[in-house]
């Protein structure tokens, strides 16, 4: 019992100081964007950002294993009732699919991979979404 209050609370600390890392990257790397109520619990991350009328939201979830990581995000296109055909990238991540111009949130959505984090950014364009994404990639160690 006390090992896996001990494990959790570990995980806990990591992801806080990934959300950290990400608030204090996206400070000094986007002027102008700010956060407003991050949340970071257990294995789950989550951020909105805002700039002006533009709306940003990066979402993190970490998984046990780098298989099931990779079963995540292979079934993202199956899960997702759009038509568009994702986009693959390989600057973002391990691996990286990235839908633009159909989402109620954003005009573009990036779902990547990287070690156990399967990652979501949601932005207003293409090249802001890419960069934050990116972003978030080069904080995950």
């Amino acid at each position: 019992m006390i090992c896996l209050a001990a494990s959790v609370n570990a995980q806990e600390q990591e992801m806080s100081a990934l959300s950290q890392s990400i608030i204090t990257a996206v400070q000094a790397q986007e002027p102008g964007w700010a956060i407003e109520d991050p949340e970071a619990k257990g294995d789950e991350l989550l951020h909105r950002w805002k700039h002006g009328d533009e709306d940003l939201v990066i979402s993190i979830e970490r998984v046990n294993t780098v298989e099931e990581v990779t079963s995540v995000l292979d079934a993202v296109p199956r899960q997702l009732s759009v038509s568009a055909m994702p986009q693959h990238r390989k600057d973002i991540g391990d691996a990286a699919l990235m839908y633009s111009r159909y989402n109620r949130m954003g005009s573009a959505v990036i779902y990547f991979r990287k070690r156990t984090m399967f990652v979501k950014v949601s932005g207003p364009s293409e090249s802001i979404t890419v960069r934050f994404a990116q972003l978030v990639a080069n904080k995950i160690l």
